[in-house]
């Protein structure tokens, strides 16, 4: 009979093998580990610009013309605007790249006099200063 021993692992591969396997098993104090923050969720198109004054119809517009000037199919500008509203990273970059209109909405500015009521007149003083040549 011949010995197998031929065939069985030393005892440096061995301990070289459960040294692997060691590191294979999961960490239990890795196991804690924080998860991956969720992409947000937008309600609304002007919301990922920054502008909630802007509608969807106008952002859609916006990417059908940069995809027109992209050379790509405008068709595609609503599928865009959905993965930008369901938070996908790429698709948010593009929305905010976008030349956007003007805000058309008003602004809030409280109304100020530009000259008081009752202006100060200093007494013996004229108002106006004349020069003689």
């Amino acid at each position: 009979m011949t010995s197998h021993a031929s065939i069985l692992p030393k005892r440096f591969d061995a301990a070289k093998h459960r040294a692997v396997v060691l590191s294979l098993k999961p960490d239990p104090k890795r196991a804690s580990a924080p998860e991956m923050p969720s992409a947000r969720i937008y309600q609304s198109a002007g919301e990922i610009v920054g502008r909630r004054d802007l509608s969807d119809d106008v952002l859609l517009k916006a990417i059908a013309e940069r995809m027109v000037f992209e050379r790509r199919d405008p068709k595609q500008a609503r599928t865009v605007l959905n993965a930008a509203l369901a938070g996908k990273q790429i698709a948010v970059n593009f929305v905010r790249s976008l030349a956007l209109p003007m805000p058309s909405a008003p602004l809030e500015m409280p109304v100020q006099a530009l000259l008081d009521d009752k202006p100060e007149k200093p007494a013996g003083r004229r108002r106006f200063l004349s020069f003689s040549w």
